[in-house]
């Protein structure tokens, strides 16, 4: 897998792993909750295994931005849950780079 093509999965299972998480806290159905905890530690094992590299400052940038597509691409597909789903986007992403050590 070259370099540009780890750095974009590694943006959408970023970007995923964090729609997961914040659906998790905002959702009003708790049957969804263990399914979406699942579908969340996948993504985390995936990331994981993608972040170990060479990133320079700006592949973290564009994976950030990335990501942050991703995640809200995702989110759009739940009009059951208000705007405020976006709201934490951003602060998601940068927990979850930052636990992978990715700047």
């Amino acid at each position: 897998m070259s370099k540009k093509e780890q750095l974009e999965n590694l943006a959408a299972f970023i970007g995923l792993r964090a729609a997961h998480e914040i659906l998790i806290k905002m959702t009003n159905k708790q049957e969804s909750v263990v399914h979406l905890g699942q579908e969340a530690d996948t993504y985390s094992d995936l990331s994981f295994e993608l972040s170990q590299g060479n990133w320079n400052d700006a592949d973290i940038q564009r994976m950030k931005d990335l990501a942050k597509k991703r995640c809200k691409k995702k989110l759009g597909k739940y009009g059951d849950i208000g705007e405020e789903k976006y709201d934490g986007v951003e602060r998601v992403i940068e927990n979850i780079m930052h636990d992978l050590e990715l700047g």
